[in-house]
């Protein structure tokens, strides 16, 4: 979602459509650091998942990793096991901007431009549905669909 988000602002012109499944939805009056603290405050807490306090642990994450049993159990549980196994050798730190200075401002000249669409999934475990109706309503998209 963050990477969308972040192409949306920087290159409107190529972007026609972003969808959003289940995804981080930042946008004009929604920043992400909002949505990282309810998200990744949960996840960071939640099975085998770290939080990694480069700046040390009295400032915030710097970057965060899934568990094995965090992606087999609430990312891959609809999966083969073959494929959580291969998530689970792919995975690495995801940055996480670590001030308001680093985070990426999306504005409504660029980022708004570019029509969103966003697909709730009902049974989620890693953004629950009270999260994603959330972002929906703080910043709408031109179109919802829900999976059951």
């Amino acid at each position: 979602g963050l990477a969308i988000s972040q192409a949306m602002e920087l290159f409107p012109q190529k972007v026609s459509l972003a969808i959003f499944v289940s995804a981080v939805m930042p946008g004009p009056s929604f920043p992400f650091s909002v949505i990282s603290r309810k998200v990744l405050g949960d996840v960071g807490s939640t099975l085998d998942n770290k939080l990694y306090y480069d700046n040390g642990p009295n400032n915030p994450p710097t970057s965060f990793i899934f568990g094995p049993k965090y992606i087999s159990q609430v990312l891959y549980q609809y999966s083969p096991p073959e494929d959580a196994a291969l998530a689970n050798m792919l995975e690495r730190p995801q940055p996480l901007p670590v001030s308001s200075a680093e985070e990426v401002v999306f504005s409504k000249a660029k980022y708004g431009s570019v029509k969103r669409a966003f697909v709730v999934l009902e049974k989620d475990q890693a953004v629950p549905k009270q999260v994603q109706e959330g972002m929906i309503e703080k910043n709408p998209p031109n179109r919802v669909e829900r999976i059951g």
